[in-house]
């Protein structure tokens, strides 16, 4: 019995876990780019991947390579720049991780041993992981300019990623050590949430003065497009109005030449007649 709930419970919670990073995903890269088969594919390998892994192969760098490798994957199936991708990668794992560890501190704290619980306890860890997790998404998901278009500097990109890695391995220590006091342990889970959740304000402020520094400059651009084309229509005008001023004169001057040359040649007319009638 013990058997069959630590599956269920670790089959339903590794889906869930997949279901959060997808609107992770959503949060820091937008919609799926690729073929909705081809993302169900990528999530499927990730679960199989880590499933295996984790069954045969239980060693701690692994799991941390096989985990951000296969997020990595998933991130191919999304839009977003290589940076950006990076970024997304580092900080869903440091959320999924974070969980863990938030669970690990509560237990600590309680003096609660899921080793002496067997597989119950294993169920309830994962059912607890999985409660945090979606915690952990419900405050980062409140977070609006995370997915923009906006190229941000590359110094900020690589802080984030180093930031976050340093916070991660830190608490990889401080919980790898048993003479460390649970209260410590805990206070540090506290500090690593502030940490992320700083971090991923900041992206997501940072993200907004970009996007409106961007569309300010737009609109900037516009109003001198604008200015440039009025100045030109005023100009345009100012050159017929003057046209019009030049032709009118010219148009007068011409009046007034064909009424001379008519005179001269009615005058002419008149003398030749005369000229005709004498010699008659």
């Amino acid at each position: 019995m013990e058997s069959i709930l630590y599956w269920s419970s670790y089959v339903l919670s590794s889906f869930f876990e997949l279901y959060i990073i997808s609107k992770f995903m959503n949060v820091f890269l937008g919609s799926g780019t690729k073929e909705k088969r081809v993302i169900v594919a990528a999530y499927i390998f990730r679960f199989g991947a880590c499933a295996v892994q984790y069954a045969y192969i239980p060693y701690v760098l692994l799991n941390m390579l096989v985990g951000v490798s296969t997020l990595f994957i998933i991130t191919l199936c999304y839009g977003g720049n290589m940076a950006k991708k990076i970024i997304a990668v580092v900080l869903i794992y440091v959320c999924l991780f974070a969980s863990e560890v938030v669970v690990a501190g509560v237990l600590e704290l309680g003096d609660i041993h899921i080793s002496k619980s067997g597989h119950n306890g294993d169920a309830f860890s994962y059912i607890a992981i999985s409660i945090v997790l979606w915690i952990i998404y419900k405050i980062i998901s409140a977070f609006k300019n995370i997915n923009t278009e906006i190229v941000l500097p590359k110094t900020f990109d690589i802080i984030i990623v180093v930031l976050s890695i340093i916070i991660f391995l830190m608490e990889t220590v401080i919980f790898s050590q048993e003479d460390i006091m649970d209260s410590i342990k805990v206070i540090s889970v506290i500090c690593m949430l502030l940490v992320l959740f700083l971090i991923i304000y900041l992206y997501d402020v940072i993200s907004r003065y970009y996007a409106e520094r961007i569309q300010s400059e737009i609109i900037k651009r516009e109003k001198n497009y604008y200015l440039k084309q009025a100045e030109l229509l005023e100009q345009g005008d100012k050159g017929m109005r003057e046209l019009r001023h030049d032709m009118k004169n010219h148009f007068f001057a011409i009046t007034s030449m064909i009424g001379d040359e008519n005179e001269e040649v009615c005058n002419l007319g008149g003398g030749y007649a005369t000229s005709n009638s004498t010699g008659s």
